[in-house]
């Protein structure tokens, strides 16, 4: 018997008797290899097996992934997009052309002489829509001397949308130390984006890793991100000491961003309380609290909120086995307790709270919350009002907004200055929000007024 291991359905590919080729000695030629990891079973009629796992490949085989990227665009936006095309085979490839095209047009061609087996290559393009509409991306790579048997995966389809609608990126943060595919296989990314497209929202949520570039420029601010979540211990990043890293989310922060916390100050996954305690005024929480982690035995626990509620819901019953709450020491012993605004920094408070103790949601200022349990796909599968939970608070942050700041002034000195004389000044102002602003009023030279016409959201404009 002859099957896949890949396969939960039908995963049988062949059976049969085996014939005796010499005295005691039985065998099948198998036509029918499948590219998959499998195994074939021998039985004898009095109950005994012999087991061979193997896995079958072609002798060249190759096949374009695309990497994760942003399927939402804001007319004019350029984005740099990759495939990984890999040989999975057990030869080398040959001369190969790779290429991407963009609604027919194409947009790069890369020619190879090898693909070594085993061994993938990169391949980036880029796009830049002009106004709002699709692009079908078609990514294809093409073996010169046609060896190629399995051809289904040797092309990439990628549909993107360009709108000219408000559009929200929230991001889930990762660090160096972990894979992308963390946040689709834990945390059901593809059915959070597919929901919001269902009902209409320009809201899109994908992993996304801290990293600079030539121009000392950090990716979430680059790619136009809106919001960062920050779960758990897969957003810490060793590059940064607490103090730099701090920095940088909070000028993040300042600039318009939002943040969500999910269990983000548990230390015991990195064994690093230092750099996490470094953190906590980040979320509202006084640098000397000791924050720490806790199990319970009972996770089913109801979230209530104090007030009116800014979500769908007032109350949300939840999954939580896991999550932090201070520790206070009381006669040379360490307790932990619930959280309370004694614990917290100025502009801090805690919205919601619920019947088990040290979960709850903060709110620090207006852009960052901490929700002080953990939560994954096996607690969306154990009580669905979790996930409701989950994409209820990701909506509230992705609400269309405009939040227009100035950036920067400039005076233009000429070399020598006379009574009289007139000064150029130059303003930067920039648009934080995710919406295009009203025209606004800019104030100067005590109490004169300007009109500033509107502008779209991420962009700066100089007066």
């Amino acid at each position: 018997m002859y099957a896949s291991y890949e396969k939960k359905e039908n995963g049988l590919i062949d059976k049969g008797v085996l014939e005796e080729k010499e005295e005691n000695q039985y065998g099948m030629d198998f036509q029918n290899l499948e590219k998959t990891k499998g195994c074939i079973r021998f039985e004898t009629e009095d109950g005994k097996e012999e087991r061979i796992v193997f896995e079958a490949k072609y002798n060249i085989d190759v096949s374009v992934q695309s990497s994760p990227c942003l399927h939402l665009l804001r007319p004019k936006e350029k984005k740099r997009n990759s495939v990984i095309v890999q040989n999975n085979g057990i030869l080398n490839t040959g001369p190969i052309v790779i290429q991407a095209k963009v609604n027919d047009d194409v947009v790069r061609t890369m020619e190879m002489q090898d693909i070594p087996y085993l061994c993938s290559v990169h391949f980036d393009y880029e796009v830049q829509p002009e106004q709002e509409g699709t692009l079908n991306i078609y990514v294809s790579a093409v073996l010169s001397d046609e060896k190629e048997i399995c051809l289904q995966d040797n092309e990439e389809f990628i549909q993107l949308h360009c709108t000219e609608e408000p559009v929200y990126r929230i991001g889930l943060l990762t660090g160096y130390m972990f894979d992308t595919s963390f946040g689709d296989k834990y945390m059901s990314l593809q059915k959070l984006n597919q929901e919001f497209e269902k009902v209409g929202q320009n809201i899109e949520i994908q992993t996304i890793s801290c990293y600079y570039n030539e121009n000392d420029e950090v990716s979430f601010d680059t790619m136009g991100f809106d919001a960062l979540i920050l779960l758990d211990c897969l957003w810490f990043n060793n590059q940064y000491y607490a103090e730099p890293f701090y920095t940088i989310l909070s000028r993040f922060v300042n600039n318009g961003g939002k943040l969500f916390g999910i269990n983000s100050l548990d230390y015991i996954p990195l064994q690093n309380w230092a750099w996490t305690e470094g953190m906590q005024p980040l979320f509202g929480i006084r640098s000397d609290v000791g924050v720490a982690p806790y199990l319970t035995q009972y996770p089913l626990a109801e979230l209530t909120f104090s007030g009116d509620s800014f979500l769908e819901k007032n109350s949300y019953k939840l999954w939580n086995s896991t999550g932090i709450r201070p520790s206070i020491k009381k006669d040379n012993e360490w307790f932990q307790v619930d959280w309370s605004e004694e614990f917290l920094l100025p502009g801090a408070k805690i919205v919601a709270s619920s019947d088990q103790t040290g979960l709850s949601l903060l709110q620090y200022k207006e852009n960052v919350f901490l929700y002080t349990g953990y939560f994954h796909n096996m607690c969306f599968e154990k009580e669905p009002d979790t996930f409701q939970f989950f994409s209820d608070m990701l909506q509230y942050l992705s609400e269309p907004s405009s939040d227009p700041s100035i950036k920067g002034v400039t005076i233009d000195k000429p070399d020598t200055i006379r009574k009289g004389d007139e000064l150029q000044v130059s303003v930067e102002i920039k648009n934080n929000g995710n919406k295009t602003t009203s025209p606004i009023k800019l104030k100067y030279d005590n109490g004169k007024t300007m009109e500033v016409d509107k502008f779209v959201w991420k962009i700066c404009t100089n007066y």
